[in-house]
C-alpha cells in the first residue's frame, strides 16, 4: 500500500547521496530499544505454552509435531532437490590467484560501477514513495526516465513504522545545520 508520495524538483537532489554516520549515543539508544523489545518478546513467548503453539491453526500445515523426525521414503528422496544437477555455469580455478573473486582484481572496477549507479543526475525526475508491504514499511526513491517511459527504484530505505507523510527538505538539519550549501533530506511522518 502506498501511503504518501512526494516529487523532488530536477537538479536539486545531491548527485552523490551521502550516508548518515551514526554516533555512539545513537548506537547505544538503538541497542537499549532492541534489548527491551527482545525482553518483551521473550516474556510473551514464556506465557504461551508449547501445546498452544502446536495447536495454532496457522501452523497446522507445517506439521511441527513431526518436524525433527527423519523421513526416509524413497519417493521423497527421488523428488527432492538435486544439488549438483546444473553445474554448467560453475567456474573452477586450479589456483586461487587466478580466481577474480578471491584475489580482488575486479573490486576496483565493481566499486566504480556501483558508484556510477548510485549517482543522481540533474536531469532525473525523482519521486519519493512511502509504502508498506506485508507489515514492512519503506521509502523508495524512484527515478522516472521519460525517454524510455520507465519508473524504477533507485534507492530504498526501511522504516520502523507505518509512513503517513513524506517530504523532501532542501536545507541542512542536525549536525550539518551550520554547513554551507543546501541540504538533501527526506522527512517522514510516522
Amino acid at each position: 500500500m502506498i501511503s504518501a508520495l512526494a516529487w523532488v524538483r530536477k537538479g536539486v537532489a545531491a548527485e552523490r547521496p551521502s550516508r548518515h554516520e551514526m554516533t555512539e549515543e545513537e548506537y547505544a539508544r538503538l541497542q537499549t530499544e532492541a534489548a527491551s523489545e527482545i525482553n518483551e518478546a521473550k516474556r510473551e513467548l514464556k506465557q504461551t505454552t508449547d501445546t498452544e503453539l502446536l495447536n495454532d491453526p496457522a501452523l497446522k500445515d507445517f506439521d511441527l509435531e513431526h518436524y525433527d523426525s527423519e523421513n526416509s521414503s524413497d519417493e521423497e528422496a527421488q523428488d527432492g532437490p538435486h544439488i549438483f544437477s546444473n553445474i554448467k555455469g560453475l567456474s573452477f580455478y586450479a589456483e586461487d590467484e587466478h580466481d577474480p573473486l578471491i584475489n580482488g582484481e575486479d573490486d576496483a572496477e565493481l566499486e566504480a560501477e556501483e558508484a556510477e549507479e548510485e549517482r543522481v543526475f540533474a536531469t532525473d525526475n525523482l519521486l519519493l514513495v512511502a509504502k508498506t508491504e506485508d507489515d514492512i514499511s519503506s521509502i523508495d526513491m524512484c527515478v522516472f526516465e521519460p525517454e524510455s517511459d520507465s519508473l524504477f527504484v533507485h534507492h530504498d530505505f526501511m522504516l520502523p513504522a507505518f509512513p503517513l507523510q513524506v517530504t523532501w527538505l532542501d536545507y541542512r538539519v542536525g549536525r550539518k545545520a551550520k554547513m554551507e550549501g543546501s541540504g538533501n533530506y527526506v522527512a517522514v511522518a510516522t
